[in-house]
């Protein structure tokens, strides 16, 4: 089921002093495709530009802030944090941290012979798991999925059965170490 188009439907909605988050308005089953991570395919020097006008809390031109209409999010601002996803070749996991209010995932594969970096950034175009808070106890797992192109697609994965209303979250990994993005 995780190599399907998700089909789950989603809500961003204020969670208070938390910020915002995403809501699920159906049962999940574990196992089952939620949604996917999408944003700009940026070079590992683009990213590395984008990685520090973020950290420096400066942006850039034509990457303000996502329009809340964007995203459907209900009285949301910004919540999310940069992502260092490591990964197997078949599942996305490690070290990221939120530092800048930013969305950008950098995805590391790690295969028999070489290790594939993808740079993800929803920032100027995306959808709802940009939104998606962190938890050391998350309800999603990251996974890489090919489906016939050599660019991975980030899906999240129902990792237990998720309870219609209930919040999903996945884990953003170890705190930032300062290695280069």
């Amino acid at each position: 089921p995780a190599t399907r188009a998700p089909a789950v439907s989603l809500k961003v909605v204020d969670l208070g002093e938390k910020g915002c988050g995403v809501l699920v308005n159906r049962d999940v089953a574990a196992g089952e495709a939620v949604c996917d991570y999408v944003g700009e395919i940026l070079s590992k020097q683009e990213a590395a530009v984008r990685q520090s006008v973020y950290d420096d809390g400066v942006r850039l031109p034509g990457f303000a802030k996502p329009e809340p209409d964007r995203l459907a999010l209900e009285g949301c601002n910004e919540v999310c944090g940069v992502y260092h996803a490591d990964s197997t070749a078949a599942a996305a996991a490690g070290s990221g941290a939120r530092r800048g209010m930013n969305y950008l995932l950098v995805l590391l594969e790690h295969l028999p012979t070489r290790t594939v970096r993808t740079s993800v950034d929803p920032t100027h175009f995306g959808g709802v798991a940009a939104c998606i808070n962190h938890s050391c106890a998350p309800n999603l797992i990251p996974t890489v999925v090919r489906d016939g192109s050599i660019v991975p697609t980030v899906r999240l994965v129902a990792s237990v059965q998720i309870i219609a209303g209930s919040e999903i979250t996945f884990d953003y990994g170890d705190l930032y170490d300062g290695t280069e993005v």
